[in-house]
């Protein structure tokens, strides 16, 4: 009896360690619920218009591809350079400008995501973009202002910092960013700027490692059309190689025959309205002039939970014809008292969330803030050189 007992005991173990041996080698089960973040549009270092980059993470290594076409997404297959990786990296290429593409995401054969994005416009169309920022807590009206901005069907949004509270960890980009705007990074174009609160963990490490852009830094550029954008990072405004850069793409910006109008966003506002606090001086002192000489149009930031836009006086020099925007009102709580009687502000909120919105036609612009009941509570216009 013990040599029978012996016997199917020695059997179970071999049948128990061949069924592990069989499993480990054989692809995951992938499942919605099994990948960890995305898919997500991203520009990474293409230029938009012939190529774009697709990005999404598993949450074990795996064997990934991207199928997308103009009208079905089964035209081209894009299949990943290296093999069995969490980090999903698909450039897109031989692509039209201007032009929308269906695309669909695979882990190991299973479907990841899908979405449908367009290539950056050429230099005589119209688009638009949407701008906010202070959002990444978690709360029900990022939902909210995402359904709002799906609606106006932007050509991509940027976003003034503070992505992820209170110390910008890894693990609250999921809850804090790719559920609420899930829609958005799977079909826009996504472009962030570090925040203090972004920056807290790591130097900031958690938001490069989310999202693919331009040479992988934390400033950043790109043309869309005929606008030139420019993405600093204010928590960095001590660093020379960053002005130096700026003071480069500025240049550039002022001497392509296709770039009309000229927009920098990153997070300390360097004029504010809020009580006590009149901006962040090193921002103010550091790059302000350069955004006199260099043509700047609009410059955007947050940081403080209100919305604020500067009129363009002569006085100091550097808001002559730049107008300065607070768009810090995108989800995080209200908890700042603002300056109405300020004679440098044009128009100023701190009861309601929101978001900006910019249309471009040719030499005109159209700006407007929403609030998050989709009440505009700011509207002007800017005739390119006055």
């Amino acid at each position: 009896m013990r040599y029978h007992h012996r016997f199917f005991l020695s059997c179970a173990c071999l049948f128990f360690t061949g069924c592990l041996a069989l499993n480990a080698s054989l692809p995951l089960p992938w499942h919605k619920e099994h990948f960890t973040t995305g898919p997500m549009v991203q520009l990474g270092d293409t230029d938009g218009k012939t190529a774009v980059t697709i990005a999404w993470r598993t949450e074990a290594p795996a064997n990934s591809t991207v199928r997308y076409g103009k009208t079905s997404y089964a035209e081209h297959e894009a299949t990943e350079p290296f093999v069995s990786t969490q980090r999903h990296t698909m450039p897109l290429v031989d692509l039209e400008p201007s032009t929308c593409y269906e695309y669909r995401a695979q882990s190991n054969e299973k479907h990841i995501g899908s979405g449908r994005f367009c290539t950056f416009k050429k230099p005589n169309e119209p688009f638009s973009f949407a701008v906010f920022g202070d959002s990444g807590y978690g709360r029900s009206v990022q939902r909210t202002i995402a359904d709002l901005i799906e609606r106006q069907r932007t050509d991509f949004v940027i976003h003034t910092g503070d992505l992820i509270y209170p110390y910008g960890k890894e693990q609250k980009y999921r809850p804090f960013l790719y559920k609420p705007y899930k829609r958005i990074l799977a079909n826009t174009f996504f472009f962030p700027s570090m925040g203090n609160h972004d920056a807290r963990t790591a130097d900031g490490a958690p938001l490069l490692n989310n999202f693919r852009l331009p040479n992988q830094k934390s400033y950043y550029s790109f043309m869309y059309a005929n606008a030139y954008v420019i993405a600093l990072d204010s928590t960095r405004v001590n660093d020379p190689a960053q002005t130096v850069w700026l003071i480069q793409e500025l240049v550039y910006a002022n001497v392509h025959p296709d770039i009309r109008w000229r927009f920098v966003f990153f997070h300390h506002p360097p004029y504010s309205n809020k009580e006590g606090y009149d901006g962040d001086g090193l921002v103010r002192e550091r790059w302000a002039p350069f955004f006199y000489y260099g043509n700047v149009d609009v410059v955007f930031s947050g940081h403080n939970h209100i919305y604020t836009r500067f009129r363009r006086l002569d006085d100091p020099l550097s808001m002559k014809h730049t107008t300065y925007i607070i768009e810090g009102v995108g989800g995080r709580e209200h908890y700042e008292t603002i300056k109405r009687d300020d004679p440098r502000v044009a128009a100023t909120d701190g009861s309601a969330y929101g978001f900006g919105l910019v249309e471009i036609k040719g030499n005109n612009l159209r700006f407007r803030h929403l609030t998050h009941e989709n009440k505009i509570i700011d509207e002007f216009i800017i005739a390119h050189g006055q």
